[in-house]
């Protein structure tokens, strides 16, 4: 099961890369014990803590959590950019992307460029 993401969803660079780089923290949860990391967001509890609950004829169950831990930081000297940090197996990896606005603006900019030229291009025909 895959949950959904608390506030802000990370950018798709750094979960692609996460997933594959990162030290993910593993919980195994069976019948006789239930008790959730303690690093984990309250946005997950909740959701973990309903689906978890125990069910009508239950006998048995077992989940595995995994889970890794990520920081996002911007500056108020470089707003455009993001940093995001996240533990690997030998040490701590940090990536610097570009705010979402700025490559929402960049996008929009060349998509503008691109519809100014097609629209000069039929002109000139």
């Amino acid at each position: 099961m895959t949950l959904p993401e608390p506030g802000r969803r990370a950018f798709f660079l750094v979960r692609h890369w996460a997933a594959g780089a990162g030290a993910w923290r593993e919980t195994h949860l069976d019948s006789s014990c239930d008790i959730l990391p303690d690093e984990l967001d309250s946005a997950y509890r909740t959701v973990l803590h309903d689906r978890l609950r125990r069910r009508k004829n239950e006998v048995a169950r077992h989940a595995t959590i995994r889970h890794l831990p990520l920081v996002r930081i911007t500056l108020h000297d470089t707003p455009a950019k993001v940093i995001y940090a996240f533990p690997t197996a030998s040490r701590v990896e940090i990536l610097a992307l570009p705010a979402p606005w700025r490559t929402a603006w960049a996008a929009g900019v060349v998509t503008v460029v691109a519809a100014a030229l097609c629209l000069l291009a039929a002109v000139i025909r």
